[in-house]
């Protein structure tokens, strides 16, 4: 079974929980494949994606997983001052990911920040704001796993993001494929607190 997401949701939110969907289905062999690109589950390209935003097109099965929060996060050796039109210099997405949310967030709220970055995925960037004094958006519970890292934009996150796990309407009718959805819809359900950014 093939199944691909992010890989920041591969390997904190899937990975972890990897030996439980072993334990109950030790015959099924499973894919996880890391990438930003929309696989075509249509295509079969893929038998279960996890994206951060509902499929609009196609025909596949869907349901929403979970709410991601976001949050502008610097280290805190630096200076702690919120992100503004006079903010750090920011480690941001490729240009060919302008459309994500986060990067019209940054447009919108910080229209002259100085980009010093741009880094082709959400590890790229944490990996960015821990060694240098850039600033970047990170889903929180990325941001937060770090002690290093303080949340700038304030204890609430800056922005939402909707997880949804979609497949193929004739591969939803096989066990295995219900196996897969219903270990990882219980599997965001369980970190969903984390995922929204929440802090205890």
């Amino acid at each position: 079974m093939r199944i691909t997401a992010v890989e920041s949701l591969i390997n904190q939110i899937i990975m972890p929980s990897l030996s439980e969907f072993q334990e109950s289905h030790p015959n099924i062999e499973l894919s996880l494949i890391g990438s930003s690109e929309n696989l075509g589950i249509d295509r079969f390209e893929a038998d279960i994606a996890v994206r951060l935003a509902r499929p609009t097109s196609g025909a596949m099965t869907i349901r929403k997983l979970a709410d991601i929060g976001f949050s502008v996060y610097h280290h805190r050796s630096h200076n702690d001052k919120a992100p503004d039109t006079d903010a750090p210099v920011w480690a941001v997405y490729d240009k060919i990911y302008e459309d994500l949310p986060e990067m019209k967030w940054i447009r919108t709220n910080c229209p002259d920040a100085h980009i010093g970055l741009r880094c082709p995925s959400a590890a790229s960037i944490l990996n960015a704001v821990l060694h240098t004094k850039m600033s970047g958006i990170l889903p929180c519970f990325m941001g937060d796993a770090h002690p290093d890292l303080i949340r700038l934009s304030g204890e609430k996150p800056i922005l939402y993001r909707e997880a949804w796990i979609a497949t193929h309407p004739d591969l939803y009718q096989t066990q295995r494929i219900q196996a897969g959805f219903d270990w990882l819809k219980a599997t965001f359900f369980a970190q969903q607190k984390r995922l929204r950014g929440f802090r205890s």
